[in-house]
């Protein structure tokens, strides 16, 4: 799996705060989408054991 992104302390994605995984590979191709470079889903950083730790650690 690929991901562009781990944000930390995202308020803008729902009610309170949260970690947010950006994944890779989008196929909607939505006008206006505020994120087109996660449609290609070979785009970004693999999600390896070190992403996987970080987003674990960041959950708690």
């Amino acid at each position: 799996m690929q991901y562009h992104n781990i944000t930390k302390d995202d308020m803008l994605n729902g009610d309170g705060l949260r970690v947010v995984l950006w994944v890779a590979g989008c196929g909607h191709a939505c006008p206006g989408c505020h994120n087109p470079i996660t449609w290609d889903a070979e785009g970004g950083l693999l999600f390896d054991q070190a992403a996987k730790a970080e987003l674990f650690t960041e959950l708690g």
